[in-house]
């Protein structure tokens, strides 16, 4: 197999800066998970996208330092996003870190963490006639809370 070569860097004359038209796929995962868990909005979400490939694919320096109304009105955003040739991967990133299936899947292996963790700190052998008991007694107990409830909001009602 011949050496893979990565796209050269490109020099865009009207802004004055150099543009690595690739995002690693590092990157990318990471703007998604910024953009997917830390952003409310959908304007907070294009903001932090579109800064964050400005802050990885350019040479630009004190990005900060700049409006984002600036960058957005006068092209340069545009001019930059359309030399990355794979700037769409952020957003199926962040639909795949956000769909249903995902966070079902981090709260079944929550639950599962959970139950290992209770099942760690459970005695080895439980006493099935003990815990029986215990159920019994605080169902009693409620058993006992209820006709109580029940006696005052009687003698409530007698009352008026």
């Amino acid at each position: 197999m011949k050496e893979l070569k990565m796209p050269e860097k490109v020099y865009n004359e009207e802004y004055g800066i150099t543009i690595t038209p690739y995002i690693t796929i590092e990157n990318c995962q990471t703007i998604a998970t910024y953009v997917a868990f830390e952003c409310d909005t959908p304007m907070d979400k294009k903001v932090a996208r579109d800064c964050h490939v400005l802050k990885f694919c350019t040479d630009m320096e004190n990005l900060d330092t700049y409006m984002y109304s600036d960058l957005y009105n006068s092209g340069l955003i545009d001019t930059v996003k359309n030399e990355v040739i794979n700037v769409g991967d952020i957003e199926m990133f962040e639909k795949e870190l956000t769909s249903v299936e995902a966070r079902f899947g981090k709260l079944i292996d929550s639950a599962n963490t959970l139950i290992l963790d209770i099942d760690k700190k459970l005695p080895k052998k439980l006493d099935v006639k003990g815990i029986s008991k215990a159920l019994g007694d605080v169902v009693g107990k409620l058993d006992i809370a209820q006709m109580n409830l029940e006696k005052v909001f009687t003698n409530a009602d007698d009352n008026k």
